[in-house]
């Protein structure tokens, strides 16, 4: 006897579930990955725009012009430190030839000369006095020299830089607009990526929602659909995004009504069954509602387990067996019917037969479908 398959033990379930979460993460970052080597594409390239609208040779010449300033700024500060260190060595010559006069003028007062050596240490502190005057006065003139020349430079890269600003409006203008045909080259190829997936996946999860492969493809449609989401949140404006946003909404909304419209309408498959299974267990035709009345013409109460009957017959208030088969009167639906194999009464929508279990129908067809 053919069986529907089994839902399965509850950890079972719940391990799946958690799968199925792992599945999610696994996807993202495979689709990541792929979003990253599109991000990874080469934009406009800002220099190559600048040499068109400013020109070469005015870059080249304030790139010059920097670089001649920094290298007298470096000049200038070495020669304060020059001059620093001739400062010092200036300071101790003046105290050495200082107490050289005094000793000097000491041996005069005394009537004694100088001896050789004092008079040779004389001469050399004079001499290194005034040499180390000449090297500061030489290191003034050097340091004014430059600053002369690196404020010449200053003011030419000014000149330089106003007239590079004047020509960097258009510039930049061209520049933020091959940005932005640049990120919309990126959103098209990231959407040519993810679009196909969503689409087969949405295309699977929808054609095969009864299956129990389902939480492999769903776990891919809500991951593609979280990148589209971010992809169109990244590259397209705010206020596009806002009317993108929206007009998905009300499309998955109404993808989401005319499915449920179609289960009432047009139910398939487990939702078929359902909706007959109970229409048995109410009493009721399960085409029209129309209450089911045999055997002196009062309700029927039929009780079903797992959509199989509790027994072969149906019976009336007065213990009639009502054992013949049955049509609504309000639509000719046949509801009752012989079963083909063991010649019982059996519910004719339901798929199999309550007494011997065979299947007929287009349900029992279904049910026997591998998932």
């Amino acid at each position: 006897m053919a069986q529907a398959p089994a839902t399965g033990p509850r950890w079972i379930r719940a391990l799946i579930f958690l799968l199925s979460l792992l599945l999610f993460v696994f996807y993202t970052w495979l689709l990541s990955f792929i979003l990253r080597d599109i991000d990874r594409l080469p934009g406009p390239d800002y220099e190559a725009i600048r040499a068109r609208y400013v020109g070469q040779p005015l870059i080249d010449r304030g790139a010059a012009i920097g670089q001649e300033i920094a290298k007298l700024t470096t000049e200038t500060a070495h020669e304060r430190e020059n001059q620093q260190l001739v400062q010092q060595s200036t300071a101790n010559s003046q105290a050495t030839l200082g107490q050289l006069i005094q000793l000097h003028r000491a041996s005069v007062e005394k009537g004694v000369n100088l001896s050789a050596e004092e008079q040779q240490a004389f001469v050399e502190s004079e001499k290194l006095f005034l040499d180390n005057q000449r090297k500061f006065q030489a290191a003034n003139e050097e340091i004014a020299r430059l600053t002369t020349r690196r404020q010449e430079l200053e003011s030419e890269a000014k000149e330089v830089e106003q007239k590079i600003e004047e020509k960097s409006g258009p510039l930049r203008e061209e520049y933020q607009r091959l940005s932005a045909l640049h990120g919309y080259r990126q959103a098209a190829l990231k959407l040519a990526v993810l679009l196909p997936v969503l689409i087969v996946a949405a295309v699977i999860s929808i054609r095969k929602a009864g299956s129990a492969y389902r939480p492999i493809v769903f776990p891919l449609l809500l991951a593609s659909l979280w990148l589209v989401g971010l992809v169109m949140h990244e590259h397209f404006p705010s206020e596009l995004f806002k009317y993108i946003a929206i007009s998905a909404g009300i499309l998955v909304v109404i993808a989401i009504l005319v499915s449920l419209i179609r289960v009432i309408v047009a139910p398939r498959g487990a939702w078929l069954l359902g909706r007959y299974r109970e229409a048995y267990n109410r009493g009721q035709c399960p085409i029209c509602a129309q209450p089911i009345r045999r055997a002196q013409n009062r309700p029927l109460a039929v009780a079903t387990t797992g959509g199989a009957a509790a027994g072969a017959t149906a019976r009336g208030s007065g213990g009639e067996t009502a054992d013949e088969p049955y049509s609504c009167p309000a639509c000719g639906t046949r509801l009752f019917e012989q079963c083909d194999k063991c010649e019982h009464l059996r519910h004719t929508l339901l798929p199999y037969c309550q007494s011997c279990g065979a299947g007929e129908g287009p349900l029992a067809e279904e049910a026997q479908v591998a998932p």
